[in-house]
């Protein structure tokens, strides 16, 4: 088995774009075949193949970045180690709620789950990332 690893400051805008693309292209078919055969069964005309089965993904991106000083800089110091110290951890622990309380998207994201009749049903009147 081979594993890679990349650094994290590598990681730029246009690294998550390309990332999160095939996902709006997916969900940009499913969206224009559901609207085709929903007026193609208007005209009692043949309709389109669908996909296997309609997704829906979530991409929800959180970076130190988005802390305040002097915590930002602190933990950007930290080490990359599987060898971190409980006090280490804990800050950690504590910045990564801070910026998934903070996210639009996280926060968006728990919304439909809790309010959608069946997993993987979705949340009317939401659309998008994470709905």
């Amino acid at each position: 088995m081979k594993t890679a690893t990349v650094s994290m400051e590598t990681v730029t805008f246009d690294t998550i774009d390309l990332a999160l693309q095939p996902q709006r292209d997916r969900e940009q078919a499913q969206t224009d075949i559901r609207k085709c055969n929903e007026r193609l069964n208007m005209c009692k005309a043949e309709r389109f193949p669908t996909l296997a089965r309609e997704i829906r993904t979530c991409f929800i991106h959180i970076d130190f970045e988005a802390l305040p000083s002097p915590d930002r800089g602190d933990l950007l110091k930290l080490p990359t180690t599987f060898a971190l110290k409980p006090e280490q951890i804990k800050r950690l622990q504590k910045a990564a709620s801070t910026l998934l309380d903070s996210s639009t998207d996280f926060n968006q994201l728990v919304r439909a789950l809790r309010d959608e009749p069946n997993v993987g049903a979705g949340n009317a009147g939401l659309r998008g990332n994470c709905s």
